[in-house]
């Protein structure tokens, strides 16, 4: 290990081992560190969890606080949960080796704060936790990125994706909401992709499924995590091909549409458990 060096005004993270080795993000506020796109710092290691580990600046240099990863953070040989390392120490997730550093060029220069984010959208809060998640939000809004909401049921994801919808340009066409966990998986499959007459039995009609409806606009599905594995498969395809199938028809139907979805379940113990594809 380096040896340690002392506190500075302004530390950085750097990759010094691993697939992303040279990559680095400044410690100005807190991080999390993963392979999910929503990450503030995203890496390639297939070792490595989709929210694997928080870093912020402390006292003491930085806290590291692993997320409940399914390879964990070591700290030399030994494993930790949530600890405090000075300047200059290292510390392994998965196959990546990470070290906090001091900023080249000296600290910083002082900036005025960045205004306090009140709202977005219906969704209201000004507690100083919610200002990085409203950070990422205006980030992420504007784009066409596919969007993952983690949080407790009643903590107000679906106000959130509303929000994200009205904020992007797709604002002025449908959004619509599927609950994925409150139907049968039969009638679920048809909510999502729709049928043709005669699909089952009661299919009087041709129904358009969510993606359809949902055409050039934005499709939230709620509570993700409960949709069966059969069903995640089909929509690993949508994802894939941007096309759908209906229900006992043969046509591929193009569908643009932004996709967010939203869980109360950890989608890395899911994965573990092979309840949630990993893909």
């Amino acid at each position: 290990m380096p040896p340690i060096a002392p506190l500075a005004d302004t530390l950085q993270l750097v990759v010094v081992e691993g697939e992303d080795a040279g990559t680095s993000i400044a410690l100005d506020q807190p991080r999390m560190v993963g392979t999910s796109e929503q990450a503030d710092l995203v890496l390639t290691d297939r070792t490595v969890s989709r929210r694997h580990v928080a870093v912020e600046a402390s006292a003491v240099g930085v806290r590291v606080r692993d997320q409940e990863s399914r390879n964990g953070t070591w700290l030399g040989t030994g494993r930790v949960h949530d600890v405090e390392v000075p300047a200059g120490a290292e510390f392994r997730i998965g196959s990546t080796t990470l070290r906090v550093e001091a900023a080249t060029g000296g600290p910083a220069p002082k900036t005025a704060p960045a205004p306090t984010i009140e709202s977005f959208g219906r969704f209201v809060g000004r507690a100083k936790a919610l200002q990085p998640l409203y950070q990422k939000l205006v980030r992420a809004a504007p784009s066409d990125a596919t969007v993952l909401l983690e949080g407790e049921s009643g903590t107000g994801k679906e106000l959130l994706a509303e929000a994200i919808h009205d904020a992007s340009k797709r604002a002025d066409r449908p959004f619509i909401v599927v609950d994925c966990g409150s139907q049968l998986e039969n009638l679920i499959e048809s909510e999502l992709f729709g049928h043709e007459r005669g699909a089952f039995t009661g299919a009087e009609r041709a129904r358009i499924g969510a993606f359809e409806q949902a055409q050039g606009g934005t499709i939230f599905l709620d509570e993700i995590g409960e949709l069966p594995l059969s069903l995640q498969t089909r929509l690993l395809r949508v994802l894939d091909r941007r096309q759908v199938q209906r229900l006992g028809g043969d046509k591929r139907i193009d569908v643009d549409v932004r996709i967010i979805a939203a869980t109360n379940r950890n989608l890395e113990r899911e994965v573990e458990a092979s309840r949630f594809r990993l893909d």
